[in-house]
């Protein structure tokens, strides 16, 4: 005997919703892609802490929880019910996790115990130090994941009526085929399309599939649109998507986020590793006509980026710019002076002159070093130099001076994120 959630499993899987969530997926990446392509600085929103992108992520995981709960105790039963709550509880996770459990929110101090063991010292789970590399793997992992769940689900619900309903009585959720183009989305978006932040992306797109997911079952089980029609289930759908759109949107007002080093680390880094320069360039205009995001090295950055780009004569009058801005900067270390004018020779191909700036560098350090007995002040500075020889190009020299810094943080029960 097929059970409650099997029956209606397929109530509203039409062809005119197979077509419009089709559509959706579209234009959902569509959008994405565009943003990041043609509005870099939109995108840039988009894909930055406490801005819409974070936001939509953790208020619709945050919708998912109550809503599959109360549909657990109303609509299922056995291993359903475990499983619609389990998940529901996974969803109340991320959400937490995402917004690191309201710290921002609710300007909440990070615990001393958690500075430490948190790589951006903040009260979340998923930025623990003693996960290593994996966050840095882990969007590969959930997208193979994602590709052999969407194939379970194409094959379950179009040519295996046995698992199908096997999966049913085990409370296995099976995700409707005509979902499965918008579960597609984080999948590709993390492994085929090549898009600044792919990451950040993805994780907005995952989530929106979940929240469509959830809303369905709502929808499909609801007395009051149980026997609606077609076009009123869409329009259903469409309402609760706009709702929540406007409460995210109600969230973000007036939260900058940390903008600034989001169009700085856009602009600097990962526009010109995709090639895509114009995009930079876009960026780095942008900063300059909005002073409040400039960061001490933006100009060099904008130097140098122009360089790979092969505009020289641009390059060379903006680092001739930023040259003149470390100059006049009375509030820099001679260390920090010396790491910039390397830098700034460096891009100009004076390799003469940047060997010369970073060996000066380092010898400022260590002469600041040799003259302190302070275990932080010593720490402080073994970050620095580990930055110089990363900036010269000698990262296994830069690595291990990273790596002594810590070990001195840590005999001398330090808290590292405060003094790097």
């Amino acid at each position: 005997m097929k059970t409650e959630f099997t029956d209606l499993s397929a109530v509203s899987d039409s062809a005119m919703e197979r077509v419009f969530y089709a559509a959706l997926a579209i234009l959902l990446i569509g959008t994405c892609y565009y943003l990041a392509r043609f509005s870099p600085v939109d995108y840039t929103h988009l894909v930055t802490e406490d801005r819409f992108g974070e936001w939509f992520t953790a208020i619709a995981y945050g919708a998912v929880a109550p809503l599959l709960w109360f549909m657990a105790w109303k609509f299922a039963r056995g291993g359903q019910r475990v499983m619609w709550a389990l998940i529901g509880l996974t969803a109340f996770l991320l959400a937490g996790e995402e917004i690191s459990w309201g710290q921002r929110l609710f300007n909440l101090r990070t615990p001393d115990s958690m500075v430490d063991l948190n790589m951006q010292a903040e009260m979340n789970l998923h930025n623990l130090a003693a996960f290593g590399t994996l966050n840095s793997t882990l969007h590969d992992y959930v997208a193979i994941a994602l590709f052999g769940w969407i194939a379970l689900c194409g094959v379950a619900n179009s040519l295996s009526v046995q698992l199908h309903d096997k999966m049913m009585r085990w409370g296995i959720p099976l995700y409707p085929t005509k979902l499965l183009p918008l579960l597609l989305l984080p999948a590709l978006t993390w492994t085929f399309i090549s898009i600044p932040k792919q990451d950040e992306t993805g994780e907005f797109l995952l989530s929106f599939a979940v929240i469509v997911w959830a809303f369905d079952i709502f929808i499909t089980r609801s007395p009051l649109f149980r026997t609606s029609s077609t076009k009123t289930r869409i329009a259903a759908m469409l309402a609760l998507l706009l709702t929540l759109g406007a409460i995210t949107q109600l969230f973000c007002w007036k939260r900058g986020g940390d903008l600034s080093y989001r169009f700085n680390g856009l602009a600097a880094d990962f526009y010109p590793q995709l090639g895509w320069y114009d995009q930079a360039e876009t960026l780095f205009r942008y900063i300059e006509a909005n002073p409040q995001y400039l960061s001490v090295d933006t100009r060099i950055n904008h130097g140098r980026m122009l360089m790979q780009w092969g505009k020289t004569q641009a390059a060379t009058e903006t680092l001739t710019q930023a040259q003149q801005i470390v100059d006049g900067d009375t509030t820099l270390s001679p260390a920090l002076r010396a790491l910039r004018d390397g830098s700034i020779a460096q891009i100009l191909g004076n390799n003469e002159k940047s060997r010369s700036e970073f060996a000066r560098a380092i010898e400022l350090v260590h002469e600041q070093s040799s003259a302190t007995t302070d275990p932080a002040e010593k720490v402080r500075l073994l970050f620095q130099e580990a930055k110089i020889f990363e900036a010269s190009g000698d990262i296994a020299e830069s690595t291990a001076k990273t790596d002594e810094a810590k070990a001195l943080a840590k005999a001398n029960h330090l808290k590292i994120n405060r003094l790097k």
